[in-house]
């Protein structure tokens, strides 16, 4: 435990934070500790009797004060890798307790030796007169080391007279290996700053923000990072500082102006980047509209109706302007219920969830209705959802553009067992385990039962597992 307090709420889920336990504090914040592997003994059999009780593996129990007090360095759980985790480690946050919203643990004095400068990796240049998910940004080279870099030409030279930036750079501390983001960064144009920002919280309401403050086609794309030196207009995170462009640079002759760009860390370390631009007085048309593109603007709703879709968007749906497209493809594959229709780009991300009303092929008297669900294809994910009929049409809800579909589902999951056979004889064994796998959608729910009475499996990447205990005694089963 970080402090004194009580633990006032654990989480099990498969995703998300996997096991996880929230602290109280009496000064008003709560803290998080995620990913766990097993509570502490009391903790872990408490939270079974929920489970019992619930007749669920995920729980999310509120607990009051009194039960399970805490004085600051108490043992409460083993670290580990559980839910959306990439690998073992603890999740630790930071939270006002009333309000929620995210602090930034670097502003409360922990003993996190760190003497090293932010390292800038790359720069890039965004023609703002497009929408950031439709250009490849120009990649500057850079020199320098130690928290001092300059681009390798002496003149960028610019087409557009309206720009921005990015970079991409990380930092560390002195005695850890891993990568962190910059804690603040800021652009300077001839001396004026013209962007900053400065990240000492965001609430969980805010974090899908995130997705307009870098390159999210590049990383939906390629998985890289971008970090966005402007705002766009739509992005509502309340981080920066406010300036006169939020970081669009406007380039109305053809001086030569000097830009400095500064990353530090919370420790006050900084790194700069110095270079020089010119706008040519030429300006390069380097994009056009597709003929069939709707322009989508941020800040209002926006829709758009095909020959067999409807799809309504919220005024929070996007961050900026650009080209919306569909396309509408007649599908004859066995398990298809409507045409494919391809919306938009799986690399425009959508802050808001939008509404999509997709026409059925089938008879409205056809049983295999009770059958079809909504699939949207994500780039390389699919995203699976049990929509609602509207007469002849099915309602989704989505948070993702990309390919939708109504399908069939009619084969059911598959159960294996791991590791024993039917009959078998368990003695020194610890676990009995199932994978379980659907080839239609996905897994919706898992339940089991031992001599008719609920049992707790866990949930682990599709592998379910009970781990024997009291609920199952010596005999046959």
């Amino acid at each position: 435990a970080a402090a004194d307090g009580y633990i006032s709420r654990v989480k099990v889920e498969k995703y998300g934070f996997g096991n996880a336990i929230y602290i109280t504090h009496p000064n008003g914040f709560t803290t998080l500790y995620a990913h766990l592997n097993t509570f502490k003994k009391e903790v872990q059999a408490f939270i079974l009797q929920k489970q019992y009780e619930q007749q669920s593996w995920e729980v999310d129990v509120e607990i009051p004060p009194g039960i399970f007090p805490v004085t600051k360095g108490d043992f409460i759980a083993y670290s580990g890798n559980t839910g959306a985790s990439a690998g073992p480690h603890v999740h630790f946050e930071i939270r006002n307790t009333a309000t929620g919203k995210n602090y930034n643990p670097g502003l409360f004095g922990f003993d996190i030796p760190d003497t090293k400068k932010p390292v800038i990796h790359a720069l890039y240049i965004y023609d703002r007169r497009y929408s950031t998910y439709f250009q490849n940004a120009i990649a500057v080279p850079l020199s320098g080391n130690n928290g001092d870099y300059i681009a390798k030409e002496k003149i960028i030279e610019m087409h557009s007279p309206l720009v921005s930036f990015a970079i991409n750079a990380t930092d560390k501390s002195s005695n850890s290996p891993f990568n962190h983001g910059i804690y603040s960064g800021e652009v300077w144009m001839d001396g004026q700053s013209i962007f900053a920002f400065k990240l000492d919280s965001i609430s969980y309401d805010e974090t899908r923000y995130v997705n307009a403050c870098i390159d999210y086609s590049e990383y939906a794309r390629h998985k890289k990072y971008r970090q966005f030196l402007f705002s766009l207009p739509g992005n509502e995170l309340n981080i920066y500082a406010p300036t006169n462009t939020q970081g669009l640079v406007i380039l109305n002759d053809t001086n030569l102006h000097d830009i400095k760009i500064e990353a530090k860390d919370i420790d006050g370390n900084t790194s700069t980047l110095n270079f020089k631009i010119q706008f040519s007085g030429i300006s390069n048309n380097n994009f056009s509209y597709p003929a069939n593109a709707k322009p989508f603007l941020p800040g209002q709703e926006n829709s758009v109706q095909g020959n067999s879709f409807k799809a309504n968007f919220t005024a929070n749906a996007f961050y900026e302007a650009f080209p919306f497209v569909y396309i509408e493809t007649p599908d004859n594959t066995a398990n298809s219920a409507s045409n494919t229709i391809s919306l938009g780009d799986y690399f425009i991300p959508v802050h808001d969830s939008y509404e999509i009303l997709i026409q059925s092929t089938l008879a409205e008297n056809d049983p295999l209705r009770n059958n079809v669900i909504v699939e949207l294809m994500n780039g390389r994910k699919k995203i699976f959802q049990k929509g609602t009929w509207q007469g002849n049409w099915m309602k989704g809800n989505f948070r993702d553009l990309g390919k939708i579909k109504l399908m069939i589902d009619t084969v059911p999951p598959e159960l294996f067992k791991v590791g024993w056979e039917n009959g078998q004889t368990f003695t020194g064994n610890k676990t009995l385990n199932f994978r379980a796998s659907d080839k239609g959608s996905d897994i919706q729910s898992f339940s089991a039962l031992l001599d008719g009475k609920w049992l707790l499996f866990s949930n682990r990447n599709g592998l379910f597992t009970y781990n024997f205990d009291e609920h199952c005694t010596t005999g046959n089963h």
